[in-house]
């Protein structure tokens, strides 16, 4: 009931049962004692009408108290879900989880479970009644198609999967270059990066590769050996910049190999030759493209010396190599080769 409302129906109920009693009962005035005080003479009318405005005044301080009190609960009630639609928005976004204290038990139980959460929206997800969950919910199908979308507004970290997201469509949609992420790569993603690179190799020049060799793959060597002498965009390259470009990863045996054949219609027989043999110098694991090499350009003695002195559990394929060309069978080396490198 509305405070206000019952306050006047209240006093023009008193005020009819005085008017009733002083034009209908009586109009005498009498006085009378309470607990030993004896109260002046007074019409019978009010003293009918005191006991009411005792019951209203009493009645209207208990209303107030417990609409004040309604009044504070509501009140925490609406900033708790003011905090849940934010925390609701923020997981939604994929912003780090904050703590966020709720006053009413039922919106701190969904808070707890919202901030431990990682929320993705089905695609068919569209409607709410809060604009901002529609905003980030728009923002969220957009990326996904492979929009490019402007999304300062949202305040995201630089890590977060939507902002890396966008900037993959913006590279994708040709609004960056390879080089405009190099450049800056504070403002993106390392993976974003090592897949620029990948792409700026192909085209680029030596100090280029160079300059932003940290952002290495194998992925990236490979194109960088396929442009030694190559028909377009041909790379001139010394070996100790290349030893310098191809140890920037962690290079496994059959990754040594397989760039040995990668070279072995590129790169002039005695610099092939010498960068594995540097190569093999510098890492245990490009022995055996170094073997690979020297029976590839058919120095047979030099090989054959180096799997004299390795152990007879090593290089295994080679040693078989070498035995079926002893009994005068001929097949091609990269048959002993790893099946990646074919």
């Amino acid at each position: 009931m509305h405070i206000k409302r019952y306050a006047v129906a209240a006093l023009v109920l008193i005020l009819l049962v005085g008017w009733y009693v002083y034009a209908f009962v009586s109009q005498a005035s009498i006085s009378l004692d309470f607990f030993g005080i004896t109260f002046p003479m007074m019409p019978v009318a009010l003293w009918v009408t005191v006991p009411l405005l005792l019951l209203f005044a009493a009645t209207l301080l208990h209303l107030s108290y417990y609409g004040v009190v309604g009044s504070l609960v509501t009140r925490r009630s609406v900033k708790d879900h003011q905090k849940l639609l934010q925390a609701l928005r923020e997981r939604l976004l994929g912003k780090k989880s904050t703590h966020v204290v709720y006053k009413t038990e039922p919106y701190a139980v969904l808070g707890h479970l919202i901030e431990g959460c990682t929320i993705t929206p089905m695609q068919t997800l569209e409607g709410s009644e809060d604009p901002e969950i529609n905003a980030a919910l728009a923002l969220i199908r957009d990326i996904e198609a492979g929009k490019s979308v402007d999304i300062k507004k949202f305040y995201l970290e630089n890590d977060n999967p939507l902002v890396l997201k966008n900037h993959c469509n913006r590279y994708q949609r040709g609004e960056v270059t390879p080089e405009d992420i190099l450049a800056k790569p504070e403002r993106f993603h390392k993976d974003l990066a090592v897949s620029a690179y990948r792409d700026f190799v192909k085209t680029a020049p030596l100090v280029g590769i160079v300059k932003y060799k940290k952002y290495m793959s194998r992925e990236a060597i490979e194109q960088i050996l396929r442009r030694i002498n190559a028909d377009t965009h041909i790379l001139s390259i010394d070996n100790e910049t290349l030893i310098d470009l191809i140890h920037q990863i962690d290079v496994s045996e059959d990754d040594y190999i397989c760039g040995s054949i990668i070279l072995a219609q590129r790169m002039l027989p005695q610099q092939r030759m010498k960068l594995f043999e540097q190569l093999s110098e510098r890492r245990e694991e490009a022995m055996a493209a170094y073997i690979y090499t020297l029976y590839d350009l058919e120095v047979v003695e030099e090989a054959n010396n180096l799997l004299d002195g390795a152990r007879d559990d090593e290089f295994l394929p080679f040693r078989a190599y070498r035995a079926l060309k002893e009994a005068n069978k001929n097949y091609s080396i990269n048959l002993f080769t790893p099946k990646v490198c074919r």
